[in-house]
């Protein structure tokens, strides 16, 4: 992972996550190089790059999995390596363990939130299901398309990719399907994402998809391959294009922008 630092949030409050200058190496391969990075309460955000990039590394120091070699890592102020029982206590003061469970029936593929819902994919009946996050229980279950994995929240809707190279549009105000779009491509390996006034499809081997929210239409291909993860951050598009690489696109240009 690279050297640098990256701040995202208010400062007014104390970080959940604050990591400082964080190295480690398994014997010559450098893992991660100098990060630091400082996460707010409050806020969701994706951790996207290639396979050996150092994502997983990093998540298991913030676990307390790993030791900081080099650097520092706190978790509400606190060193979860040193202090695991704090760190854990924050999350749930009595138990520690999840406080709630709903059941999706066909089993969980994927799951967003937004909207004011959880939204949850099942491939075993073709179905996405809405969840309240307030009483934890199932709002509605709405038959997609067939065998809907990755989905996304926004411009307007709740966006489920299927299998069969289709997207599914959702009107989350009355929880009813509004238009399938024909995107093609190895659909069952790819990722959608939502955002900068469009959505947006990303399949290996093929180029990424633009679709417009208003006329829920396939409106534009970038000029290249695509790849897996897809994420829509600091009005970037961020992509997985291969184990080696992750491109940084501007939405605006739809032109590829090494990072």
């Amino acid at each position: 992972m690279a050297h640098g630092e990256t701040s995202w949030g208010s400062s007014m409050s104390e970080p959940v996550i604050d990591v400082s200058e964080l190295t480690r190496r398994f014997g010559a391969t450098t893992a991660l190089d100098s990060v630091s990075l400082s996460l707010p309460r409050g806020a969701v955000y994706g951790l996207v790059g290639a396979n050996g990039a150092g994502k997983t590394t990093l998540i298991r120091h913030v676990l307390g999995l790993l030791r900081a070699e080099s650097g520092s890592v706190r978790v509400f102020g606190l060193d979860p390596v040193a202090d695991p029982k704090g760190v854990l206590s924050r999350i749930d003061p009595d138990t520690n363990a999840p406080v709630a469970e709903s059941y999706v029936a066909g089993g969980a593929r994927a799951v967003v939130a937004g909207e004011g819902a959880l939204w949850i994919t099942s491939e075993e009946g073709d179905r996405l299901t809405r969840v309240n996050p307030h009483n934890n229980e199932v709002v509605e279950t709405i038959a997609v398309g067939p065998k809907p994995g990755r989905l996304a929240v926004g411009e307007g809707g709740v966006w489920t990719l299927n299998t069969d190279g289709t997207v599914t549009r959702v009107d989350p105000s009355t929880n009813k399907v509004v238009a399938t779009i024909t995107v093609g491509g190895d659909t069952a390996k790819g990722d959608i994402a939502a955002g900068v006034g469009s959505v947006w499809v990303s399949t290996p081997g093929a180029p990424i998809i633009r679709i417009d929210p208003r006329t829920n239409r396939a409106v534009q291909r970038f000029t290249g391959e695509g790849g897996g993860a897809i994420l829509v951050a600091h009005g970037s598009l961020w992509v997985a294009a291969s184990p080696q690489t992750t491109w940084r696109l501007d939405p605006q240009l739809v032109a590829a922008v090494r990072p």
